[in-house]
């Protein structure tokens, strides 16, 4: 039996897993949560249940299916189909308010049959309008059947929205064969001598042979193995380049390369198991009153989180949106005034390295201190400095976009950090590199981002007390009803939450602050998108003060 200590009460692992075979029932051990504790002199570190430790027990517990056939050998195993599938509440047990509960979803494929391997994606969220919700947390116990963890933070209805984002066999196709294809971004090169203009094709190279083409290499930022090609203009010479972008014939030639291999996994995209809700289980909930808990407050006032610091374990929930303020249980974030704020970003120079949702962050931080927005809000560099705040925010380079990229040739993250100067250390940096990467090879990404790892480490050097922060992915995408199939071509969330997880390694045991964001996205009121709404703007500034801040 495992004991988890969470807020007022003790969490004790319970899973009950039966798998039906011929002539053969298994049924994995028995526990039984149960909501009494007693916290005192325990430690605060160990004061919320940790994911990871939590999975491995639950997988240790449970028994594997024994793979039978009841037609003299001959079967058929299809992928797994939502509208098959089933859920229900494990233990069948109440839902009791401020506890967690866990929901096992059992994998079927179309003929009704169970699935006997896991690896399909999904999106687990249950809410209640727009007044509370909250993100699973899945368990994969790699037999078709698996367990999500929920949070109950709320005191009557719940409604399940349980989603197969992708199969298995997708999973496998994108992780395997989409993400280490090269070509899949392809940029129009322009390059200019005086009035004249030529475009041609540029390209991320991470191997392979080449001949006669134009290298624009960046050692510092992409290393050794990494290189943008473009294809020789017709008549200028290489060193008359001088900005990209994407564009309709560059999207083309990736579109052209990669349509047969679209065609022959089309099902992949456009099939009815794509981001598909599970309905074969109770999609209403209800958690009943806890003797313990009678408001949403003393809830959060019973929690012992930990300190928001660096390398803080994934807990079992992320936390759950009340309204509109997200309650996180990665650590004790707070709601922060606007006199707190000033406080502390007083004497400091803050910097938003990434993509157009780091720009949300300066646009929100501005609104929110008072300033006004500037009248351009796509620009791809901008600073404000005044008596209250110093903040400046930065595009990273090799954008995907048809926005000319001019200055920002030269723009890494490695780059920016060189040429900071270093006679006053009172940084708080935040790099987000994610949004523009969906396109890149796997080895290509990890490669940019060991080299950040690397820039950090030497800007350390030169300035110790820099504060820095990793700002996570979150979800963006949902199924395109008119096309019928996911907006994206050759690109996935499945991607998005990889580099969540890339993310999270690569800058780990280094003094640097993660920022996950993805529950917080995931679950919020209205569809995922790449540009959330300013509300879940806020709620990450929030956090990253809280890390930041309270040091």
């Amino acid at each position: 039996m495992i004991s988890i200590v969470f807020g007022a009460f003790v969490l004790t692992s319970c899973i009950r897993i039966t798998f039906k075979t011929k002539n053969v029932m298994l049924t994995s051990q028995n526990h039984v949560w149960q909501t009494e504790s007693d916290l005192k002199d325990r430690p605060m570190i160990d004061m919320f249940p940790n994911f990871l430790e939590t999975e491995e027990k639950l997988r240790q517990d449970a028994v594997l299916p024994v793979f039978a056939n009841t037609t003299d050998g001959v079967g058929s195993m299809g992928h797994t189909d939502p509208t098959m599938s089933k859920f229900f509440i494990k233990d069948g047990k109440p839902i009791l308010f401020g506890e967690f509960f866990s929901v096992i979803v059992e994998a079927h494929d179309a003929n009704g049959r169970h699935r006997v391997q896991g690896g399909d994606f999904w999106y687990p969220v249950v809410s209640n309008e727009n007044r509370f919700a909250t993100a699973g947390k899945v368990i994969d116990f790699k037999n078709g059947t698996y367990e999500i963890v929920f949070f109950a933070g709320w005191n009557g209805e719940m409604t399940v929205n349980i989603k197969l984002v992708h199969t298995s066999e997708a999973v496998r196709f994108i992780l395997h064969e989409i993400w280490h294809k090269g070509g899949r971004t392809v940029w129009e090169g322009l390059f200019k001598v005086g009035k004249k203009v030529e475009t041609s094709l540029c390209r991320l190279e991470t191997s392979g042979i080449w001949r006669n083409q134009c290298e624009y290499p960046n050692p510092q930022a992409l290393g050794g193995s990494l290189v943008l090609l473009c294809d020789r203009p017709s008549t200028l010479p290489c060193s008359a380049f001088y900005a990209l972008h994407t564009s309709k014939g560059s999207t083309a030639n990736a579109t052209k390369i990669y349509s047969p291999l679209r065609e022959t996994h089309d099902d992949f995209f456009t099939s009815k198991n794509n981001f598909a809700r599970l309905t074969n289980g109770p999609i209403q909930l209800k958690s009943e009153t806890n003797k313990s808990f009678d408001t949403i407050d003393s809830v959060i006032k019973s929690l012992k989180l930990q300190r928001c610091r660096p390398d803080v374990p994934e807990p079992l929930s992320d936390g759950f949106w009340e309204n509109k303020i997200w309650h996180s249980f990665s650590c004790n974030t707070k709601q922060w005034t606007l006199d707190e704020i000033k406080v502390c970003v007083k004497g400091r120079k803050l910097l938003f390295i990434g993509d157009s949702t780091s720009r949300q962050w300066y646009h929100k931080l501005l609104a929110y201190l008072g300033f006004s927005l500037p009248k351009d809000m796509k620009q791809t560099a901008m600073n404000l400095q005044s008596d209250i705040v110093n903040v400046t925010f930065m595009f990273h380079s090799y954008i995907v976009s048809t926005r000319l990229e001019l200055d920002n040739l030269a723009n890494f993250e490695v780059d920016q950090l060189n040429s900071l100067p270093t006679d006053t250390c009172d940084y708080i940096i935040t790099i987000s590199p994610f949004a523009h990467y969906e396109h890149w090879t796997k080895e290509a990404y990890i490669t940019r981002l060991e080299n950040i790892r690397t820039g950090i480490i030497k800007f350390r050097k030169r300035c110790p007390a820099a504060i820095f922060a990793i700002k996570g992915s979150h979800a963006r995408r949902i199924r395109a009803e008119k096309k019928k199939e996911i907006n994206g071509y050759f690109t996935s969330d499945l991607l998005l939450y990889q580099f969540r997880r890339l993310l999270r390694e690569t800058f780990s045991g280094m003094n640097v602050h993660f920022l996950d964001i993805w529950d917080m996205n995931l679950s919020y009121y209205t569809p995922n998108e790449m540009h959330m709404p300013f509300d879940v703007i806020l709620q990450e500034l929030f956090m990253y003060f809280s890390y930041v801040c309270l040091q």
